[in-house]
């Protein structure tokens, strides 16, 4: 009554492509910090494209803005920002376009794109209003910095 197992490549060839979004979904997120536009709305489009549920995309985005809210925080209250950014975990790779990312934004910048975040999931959730894609574009443009020179 049950239908027989896929064949082992199958769960392979599944696996590889979940193991590419996967990288995709950090290089989006690691495009934004370093402030390039042009190559994280090319990401994002892609793995839109490519069918990769709009939640998971926003778990990343919503993840990394917590810390840099987090760490803009602790750097407005006179705080070293390398102590932070080892305190929270951020791989010693990373450091750089997080430290980029800081310097690009003013104090409450990261705050205002969670609340944009919050909304944005809530609608991949399908449990408020928005295009979720929509959203995800502005939060990117949003981290990049290029929203400010749109506006």
């Amino acid at each position: 009554t049950h239908p027989p197992p896929p064949p082992l490549y199958t769960l392979y060839l599944s696996s590889a492509a979940s193991d590419v979004y996967k990288r995709q979904v950090y290089k989006l997120a690691d495009a934004a910090l370093a402030g390039d536009a042009k190559r994280a709305l090319k990401i994002l489009a892609g793995l839109n494209a490519e069918g990769v549920e709009a939640v998971i995309i926003m778990w990343s985005l919503t993840r990394e803005l917590r810390t840099l809210a987090k760490l803009d925080d602790l750097v407005r209250q006179g705080q070293d920002l390398s102590g932070g950014m080892r305190a929270a975990g951020v791989w010693n790779n990373r450091q750089g376009l997080v430290r980029s990312c800081v310097g690009r934004h003013q104090h409450g910048d990261f705050h205002k794109l969670i609340k944009l975040a919050r909304k944005a999931d809530a609608a991949a959730k399908g449990q408020g209003p928005g295009d979720v894609w929509q959203l995800a574009t502005e939060i990117i443009l949003g981290l990049t910095g290029d929203d400010r020179r749109a506006a």
